[in-house]
């Protein structure tokens, strides 16, 4: 079990940013629109893919998805109308845990790190961030770093 860490910082610039509802089988094909971007304006990755998950409901039994894919790039890009140029992202006072395994054993993670939150008193304040490695080293094993921002206030 990976530790928990407080006040850590997650600082990007140039960012791609679409957020849409869609069906979780759906994600994989917004994942490739992105890379086709990145591939046509010959841009250079500055940051694994980034996810965050804001809700989730099951419609017509199957899981629907609030969501934001985000990746931060080399450069400034003019995008087609659905995305977003954030030219700073920071994210500062997170909670963070490096997940090792599974992605699909992420909702573990979370709740590790949302338990830890409502042990210690504080309050989140932005969902749960999935940064993907650049270069998986090992694809049984990926290492995914997972922040969830926190009111720096103790309430």
């Amino acid at each position: 079990m990976q530790p928990i860490k407080e006040n850590q910082e997650l600082n990007l610039t140039n960012v791609i940013s679409i957020r849409k509802k869609l069906y979780q089988e759906d994600l994989n094909d917004e994942i490739k629109k992105i890379g086709e971007i990145v591939k046509e304006e010959k841009l250079n990755l500055k940051s694994g893919l980034i996810t965050a998950t804001y809700s989730m409901q099951l419609k017509e039994g199957k899981q629907f998805l609030d969501v934001e894919i985000l990746l931060s790039v080399d450069r400034e890009v003019k995008l087609p109308n659905e995305y977003t140029l954030k030219k700073e992202f920071v994210l500062k006072n997170a909670i963070y845990k490096k997940h090792i395994g599974d992605p699909n054993g992420l909702g573990k993670s979370a709740e590790e790190m949302i338990n830890y939150i409502n042990q210690n008193n504080y309050q989140s304040i932005t969902s749960l961030y999935c940064v993907q490695p650049m270069q998986v080293t090992d694809v049984n094993n990926p290492e995914i770093e997972c922040y969830i921002g926190v009111n720096p206030n103790k309430l």
